[in-house]
């Protein structure tokens, strides 16, 4: 797993670095930017190469494009390309803090999303077995045993047998996650599994820190204690990435998520250059003193950047596009009013608005935007929820990051140009109250671009929360320290132990609490989950004598198609162990099958299904007790009544292998 991660750091990094570095340079922030335009090159690489049917592997994606950008950057420092932008050096020369910055917030990421997801695993190879995951551990299986990583021809049935292709046509999805968990994978040469854990912890440990960071320098100047104050806000939120992870297994969307907050950054620079505001509040050039200056950068190359960063949330998951918008059109709508232009300001307002309307209604989204989650709490306890950061009934609050939180937005509100930061706040905890709490035009219309479901909104809150936490720390620290006169060390220590301090309360998994026993926070509630979801003596979808039956399966029965009930969890067997199960997912395709195999040896109709999926054998991992603990929550027995049905003395089947309540039954010719 730790493999994987690394193989993903160099190639993100490296190639996104090639990429942007004949636009920003050779610098930190070029490196801190290449994630937004290395997943974006590789999932557009790879719908170019599947429209040509040219095969993605390693090679073609990774080695020849990296070999290309190489050459052509070193073409272009030959021909004496001198980078004058500005970075995160310092004028009069070399400055260590940024670097030493950036490494910090890497590594308290990696340590504490090892802690929280993987330390409870029993290993490597052990897998979150949610809903959405089995669909994204099938994709990879299928994108690597086909060799096409497009997002606009994809299917978990391409690279199997010849029946299986009845469940559907090819779709556009956006892959980007998944194109490089695949490359990485290959590279690595190690299962599914440990591609996906691999690429969990790198997108959660690494990718979303050092974008959260870029963000952060952008909105905060050239502010180092109070950068190195926030090196813990990115993974400090339980309702994200944690139960996104955990409880949702949405791995897109952790992406998107992870690479907003940089999209933000490039998108305030945009707004700058566009709006002509060339100096920061403290007076001072915004060439010297931010990360991403708008003046010194050039509009043009800012323009192409944004249009990277638009494109890579696309193919990550599109509805990010919908929340860069908001934070986007927020910050300019701010900058033109504080720059007196209020007119132009009220017009970028209603053109969102208008856009947005539109958008609605668009007929290639609604299935998106009328996507129903029902409601489940009253406006009171939406209202809580939010302010306590537990966003789903399941969450466990965090009152004390909440209370950090609101008064972080308190600070914000009364200087100036953290302002802007409570509109998209407030724009996206409107979208939660609404989905959480009521039904109707309103709910849809607020949060439809995000399946109108409850995490992904609390996500959301969370992006937008992240900045205000800092702000809060820096002023609780003026508070306590006050004009007290301290030397640099004496400052540097004490504002980093009240971060560290809050920290470590917020982050604590379990509290002894004297006469109520232990308080198992919210980090202690997720990481239980991810112990329920994942160790092997525990009960679960798919337990370890269930993988061990389908090894023995898988060597019975080689590539033949097998029919199963995707909810005894063999529906992870085609990613897990390259088992081809007819429904990789649950569906409604072949109702004559999943109703009424038992009837095989009497009916034609039967017959001829069988017929034309070219199945040969039927998979029970849990012959008569499919309504245990466990299962995934699309299984109606009576959609699945011919599959269960099938039993020793049933014609037409013979028993090849028995096992507890696991079975495997070929399907014998007939006539």
């Amino acid at each position: 797993m730790l493999k994987v991660c690394l193989v993903e750091a160099v190639v993100v990094y490296g190639l996104g670095f090639l990429a942007l570095a004949p636009l920003l340079g050779c610098r930190l922030k070029t490196l801190l930017l290449a994630p937004l335009g290395s997943y974006g090159l590789l999932a557009a690489l790879g719908t170019v190469y599947g429209l040509l049917s040219v095969p993605g592997n390693p090679v073609t994606m990774v080695f020849v494009p990296a070999a290309l950008l190489g050459v052509l950057l070193a073409a272009r420092c030959a021909r004496g390309l001198e980078d004058t932008r500005p970075s995160l050096r310092r004028p009069e020369g070399r400055d260590l803090a940024p670097w030493i910055i950036a490494a910090l917030y890497g590594a308290c990421g990696l340590v504490v999303t090892w802690r929280v997801l993987f330390a409870p695993m029993a290993g490597a190879y052990d897998l979150i077995q949610g809903y959405d995951g089995v669909y994204h551990v099938n994709l990879v299986h299928a994108m690597a045993a086909s060799g096409d990583l497009s997002s606009v021809s994809q299917g978990i049935y391409r690279a199997a047998g010849e029946g299986t292709v009845l469940q559907g046509a090819p779709s556009f999805y956006p892959a980007a996650w998944h194109v490089v968990a695949t490359l990485a994978m290959e590279l690595v040469g190690t299962d599914v599994v440990a591609a996906t854990n691999g690429s969990i912890l790198f997108v959660c440990g690494l990718v979303l820190p050092l974008s959260t960071l870029v963000f952060f320098e952008r909105l905060y100047g050239r502010r180092p204690r109070l950068l190195a104050m926030g090196c813990l806000v990115p993974v400090m939120f339980a309702a994200f990435p944690v139960s996104c992870v955990v409880g949702g297994t949405w791995y897109p969307v952790v992406l998107s998520m992870a690479l907003l907050p940089a999209a933000v950054a490039v998108a305030m620079a945009f707004v700058d250059d566009l709006t002509g505001a060339e100096t920061a509040t403290d007076g001072t050039r915004r060439a010297d003193s931010r990360f991403l200056a708008g003046r010194g950068t050039g509009l043009g190359t800012l323009s192409v950047l944004l249009a990277i960063a638009f494109v890579t949330l696309a193919l990550s998951q599109t509805s990010a596009v919908f929340a860069l918008g908001v934070f986007g059109v927020s910050y300019a709508c701010f900058s033109l009013f504080q720059a007196a232009r209020r007119r132009e300001a009220a017009v970028v307002a209603a053109c969102a608005v208008v856009l947005w309307a539109v958008c609605y209604k668009l007929p290639f989204l609604q299935s998106l935007v009328h996507y129903q989650w029902d409601a489940f709490a009253s406006p009171e306890q939406a209202m809580a929820n939010l302010l306590l950061l537990s966003p789903s009934a399941a969450d466990v609050a965090q009152p004390l990051l909440g209370a950090a939180v609101a008064l972080g937005l308190v600070v914000c509100l009364a200087e100036r140009r953290f302002r802007w930061l409570v509109a998209p706040y407030a724009i996206f905890a409107a979208g939660y109250v609404a989905t959480a709490s009521s039904e109707g035009l309103l709910k849809h219309l607020l949060s439809g671009f995000w399946y109108t479901e409850p995490l992904r909104m609390g996500a959301l809150v969370v992006v937008a929360s992240m900045a205000v936490v800092p702000v809060f720390l820096d002023r609780a620290w003026s508070v306590l320290v006050g004009r007290r006169e301290f030397g640099c060390v004496a400052r540097w220590a004490s504002s980093l132990a009240l971060a560290g301090l809050f920290s470590a309360m917020v982050l604590a998994p379990a509290v002894a609490v004297y006469g109520a026993g232990d308080h198992v926070g919210a980090f202690g509630y997720w990481e239980d989950r991810v112990a329920r979801a994942t160790v092997q003596n525990l009960d679960r979808v798919l337990p370890a004598d269930e993988r061990a039956f389908a090894a023995r399966v898988k060597a019975e029965v080689g590539d033949a198609v097998v029919l199963n009930v995707p909810d005894d969890g063999s529906c992870l067997l085609y990613g897990l162990d390259d088992l081809d199960v007819l429904w990789k997912r649950d569906s409604d395709a072949h109702p004559e099958l999943r109703e009424h195999l038992d009837r095989y040896a009497a009916d034609p109709e039967v017959q001829r299904a069988v017929a034309e999926t070219g199945a040969h054998y039927v998979l029970q991992l849990d012959q008569g007790n499919l309504d245990g603990a466990g299962m995934y929550h699309t299984y109606r027995h009576d959609n699945w009544a011919g599959i269960d049905a099938v039993g020793p003395t049933t014609p037409g089947f013979t028993e090849v292998l028995s096992e507890g309540d696991m079975r495997l039954y070929r399907i014998e010719a007939l006539g």
